[in-house]
């Protein structure tokens, strides 16, 4: 029932959600041990913490999602609590998913087969140790790759078939040409699939020329192509395909490829007008059926604004009923119907076609794991 309102929330998109949010990104830690080129979490968090687990149990009670993913601007297994928080949410209803860079001397490998974790997403943006470091900082590739071996034999051992195994790749200069061995290297590592996206500098514009530094969109596409009849030829999942499929190559743009999402004091930054290059977002729908919430509690309307210092409420001070449909996020709603832009890295997102009642259940259904 629940994700039949949120479903009719996101065709219909009133100003007033009755429906509580069926899926929250949650963030457990700012903490991180590597020092990623394409991370924003240097710039932006100042004093890292961990969320607690009673401060995740009060988040989640008032809620019940029926999707939760565990992910914010740190490493997520950093926190000794996340293991807890993923077998709260699995037993209460939730289909959990979380993101690691698997880079930490320890992991709690067979803690987290059992506890109900269902997608665990790595983030690998290399084919080989010196690509690691120069994109992770740190020398840490045949560790990480040991855990992730690690963890899908002792899947295999233990005959389970979750958490689903992603490796999470970010394209950009350094590695676009690696990744048809990227491919190959998950295959050779048997996870489940590999998802790609390119490189966004919302928050980071600084970074273009270190980050994006000879691609161009021919040689995205052709090293996507290579990557795609690699991953064809091995039988390996990606979503290379939908890359291709959805090419929107903008002159002078980094957003070369459209990915699916695939994320003040408090206010709501004047609408930006319409950039004449760009298609008005007139689709986005996470306001009427997702929430991102900080370390801290404050409420995002999505992981896009998860750096900013704009907030519509705080779940450790403040009722989800005085959060929903209070004026910040009806304002926001108003905005995103106008056909607009409600702040200037929207543009940076991207737009989700809702062209049919099916459309939208698919959506809502299908594609929660963020």
């Amino acid at each position: 029932m629940r994700y039949i309102q949120s479903g009719l929330a996101v065709l219909f998109k009133p100003l007033r959600v009755w429906a509580l949010p069926i899926h929250l990104i949650i963030e457990p830690t700012t903490f991180c041990p590597l020092k990623c080129r394409m991370c924003k979490r240097e710039k932006y968090v100042d004093t890292p913490s961990h969320m607690s687990f009673e401060g995740f149990k009060k988040i989640f009670d008032q809620i019940k999602p029926l999707r939760l993913t565990l992910s914010g601007l740190g490493e997520s297994l950093v926190n000794s609590a996340l293991v807890d928080m993923i077998r709260y949410a699995s037993k209460n209803g939730a289909s959990v998913s979380t993101t690691s860079s698997m880079a930490l001397a320890h992991i709690p490998a067979e803690q987290l087969i059992m506890s109900g974790l269902k997608r665990l997403k790595v983030s690998l943006d290399a084919a080989d140790p010196e690509t690691y470091q120069d994109i992770r900082g740190l020398d840490l590739f045949d560790r990480v790759i040991g855990n992730i071996r690690a963890m899908a034999t002792l899947k295999r051992k233990l005959n389970i078939q979750l958490p689903h195994l992603c490796l999470q790749v970010v394209i950009q200069s350094k590695n676009v040409s690696q990744l048809s061995q990227i491919v190959e290297l998950a295959h050779d590592l048997r996870v489940n699939a590999v998802s790609f996206r390119p490189v966004g500098l919302a928050g980071i514009e600084e970074k273009r020329d270190e980050l994006t530094a000879g691609l161009t969109p021919d040689k995205i596409i052709c090293q996507i192509k290579m990557a795609s009849d690699t991953a064809k030829r091995l039988g390996m999942k990606t979503n290379l395909n939908d890359l291709l499929a959805e090419t929107s190559c903008k002159s002078g743009d980094i957003s070369l490829i459209s990915p699916r999402p695939p994320r003040l004091r408090v206010k709501i930054s004047p609408p930006s007008p319409r950039p004449p290059r760009l298609r008005v977002r007139t689709d986005c729908s996470f306001p009427w059926f997702s929430m991102y919430i900080t370390v801290e509690g404050d409420v995002k309307p999505c992981c896009m604004f998860s750096y900013l210092d704009t907030k519509f409420g705080n779940l450790l001070q403040e009722d989800i009923h005085a959060i929903w449909n209070n004026e910040k996020y009806q304002q926001f709603r108003q905005i995103l119907r106008q056909g607009k832009y409600p702040d200037v890295r929207c543009q940076d997102c991207v737009p989700e076609k809702m062209l049919d009642l099916a459309a939208v259940f698919r959506r809502v259904i299908g594609q929660l794991g963020h």
